[in-house]
């Protein structure tokens, strides 16, 4: 495995093959039927992905992959991640004009996304 997401919660970024998160444990936890309680808990996960985030945040730090094992993947994934990240502002400062919110108000929510996840 070349970017192997680390056992435990931080950092959460690598690659997470299928098996290794459980998705339906957050619903398990929350039903209070015993059986289809451990059901959700049993239940094969069948998705993967590989996590990024901001390149300076210092506690959820990337794992890239070999830059010759796939050229062309850290730089292409880090302007995916910036151009989604203008994406979700446009919509958060539409979301707060809809909303009438004044200028501070929307700058408070504004500064609590700035993709670099502090």
């Amino acid at each position: 495995m070349k970017a192997p997401h680390p056992d435990g919660l931080v950092p959460h970024r690598g690659y997470s093959g299928m098996g290794r998160e459980k998705g339906a444990a957050k619903t398990a936890s929350e039903i209070d039927n015993e059986l289809e309680e451990e059901e959700y808990f049993t239940a094969p996960d069948y998705k993967g992905g590989y996590e990024i985030g901001s390149g300076d945040n210092r506690v959820q730090h990337n794992i890239w992959l070999p830059e010759e094992v796939l050229p062309g993947f850290r730089k292409d994934t880090t302007d995916l991640f910036w151009k989604l990240n203008n994406t979700a502002n446009a919509i958060l400062d539409a979301l707060t004009m809809s909303l009438d919110l004044t200028e501070l108000e929307a700058k408070s929510i504004r500064d609590l996304h700035t993709g670099h996840e502090y």
